[in-house]
C-alpha cells in the first residue's frame, strides 16, 4: 500500500511541478486506488500495481529518462512484488483479515480501477511498437 500510495503522491507533485505531462494524473489515481485494493490484500490490485509500475519503468529506460533512479526503482519493485506475497499468504488465512471502511470502497471502485489499469496496460503496450518522435530536420 505503501508503494502504492508514494508513487501516486510523487507522480501527483511531479504533475504539479510541470515536470511530467498532465495525463500522468491518471497515472497517479489508479496508483492511489489500486493502494486501496493492495491495503485489502486483492491479489488482482497488487499484480495491477506491480505491472503498472514495472511498465512506467520499462517505459522510463526505453526513453532514457531514468539514470540513476534505477536502483530506487528496484527497491520500489521489491515492495510491489512483497504486497503480492502479502496478498498470497492472505488468501490462505483469511480468517485474520478485517472489513472496514476500505473495504467498502474497495468494493465499489474496483470495476472502475481494473477497467483502467486495463486500458492503460494497452496503451502502454502499443506504444513501446511505436518509434520515438524524431527531431526535424532544417
Amino acid at each position: 500500500m505503501y508503494a502504492c500510495v508514494g508513487v501516486g503522491a510523487v507522480t501527483t507533485v511531479l504533475v504539479l511541478l510541470r515536470i511530467t505531462p498532465v495525463y500522468g494524473l491518471l497515472d497517479a489515481v489508479l496508483f492511489l486506488m489500486l493502494g486501496i485494493g493492495v491495503r485489502q490484500f486483492s491479489m488482482a490490485a497488487s499484480i495491477l500495481a506491480l505491472l503498472l509500475y514495472v511498465t512506467n519503468v520499462a517505459m522510463s529506460i526505453a526513453h532514457g529518462v531514468i539514470g540513476a533512479g534505477g536502483v530506487i526503482a528496484v527497491i520500489i519493485t521489491s515492495l510491489f512484488i512483497s504486497s503480492v506475497r502479502a496478498a498470497l499468504f492472505m488468501r490462505r488465512h483469511k480468517d485474520a483479515l478485517q472489513i472496514n471502511n476500505w473495504g467498502r470502497i474497495w468494493k465499489w471502485t474496483r470495476p472502475v480501477v481494473f477497467t483502467l489499469c486495463g486500458i492503460t496496460l494497452l496503451l502502454v503496450t502499443v506504444s513501446f511498437f511505436i518509434p520515438a518522435e524524431t527531431a526535424s530536420q532544417p
